[in-house]
């Protein structure tokens, strides 16, 4: 399964983004989160502090991360 989180989500601390996952623009991910294997992180993104990025997580253009 792809989950899509869509544009502005706000990403609470310790959350899970499964496998997959495609994090649209605007996203906040915030401290703590796991990040897994082929996660998209996109444009626009903010990825906060102590955030965990596994195998294969691509951070596309414009991520911020703390």
């Amino acid at each position: 399964m792809v989950l899509l989180v869509a544009d502005e989500t706000a990403i609470a601390d310790g959350d899970a983004i499964a496998d997959g996952a495609a994090v649209g623009d605007g996203a906040v991910v915030a401290d703590g989160a796991d990040i897994v294997d082929d996660a998209s992180v996109a444009e626009g993104a903010a990825v906060g502090d102590r955030t965990a990025y596994v195998e294969c997580t691509a951070i596309a253009d414009g991520a911020v991360v703390s």
